[in-house]
């Protein structure tokens, strides 16, 4: 589940535990679908952890650069906000 989009990234929560293996650094592939479309989001994992905001365990992705620009074409309410 996403819990938080931005421009350059999301936090990811998992429906069932976050299986120890995954850590800073390892590569992601999510697919996304909105009422704008359908994509795959490429990424790489920049921390793991608990979000005191969501109350839940998962984690920060970085995404790339090709997927920055898909991200705004999903979410296009993202260009209209600051940073």
């Amino acid at each position: 589940e996403i819990c938080d989009v931005s421009a350059t990234g999301v936090f990811l929560v998992s429906r069932t535990a976050l299986p120890d293996n995954v850590g800073v650094g390892d590569r992601t592939r999510i697919t996304v679908r909105t009422e704008y479309g359908e994509a795959d989001l490429l990424g790489t994992v920049r921390w793991r952890g608990y979000h005191p905001s969501y109350e839940a365990i998962g984690c920060g992705i970085r995404l790339d650069l090709a997927s920055e620009a898909t991200i705004s074409r999903l979410f296009p309410e993202l260009a209209a906000s600051p940073g």
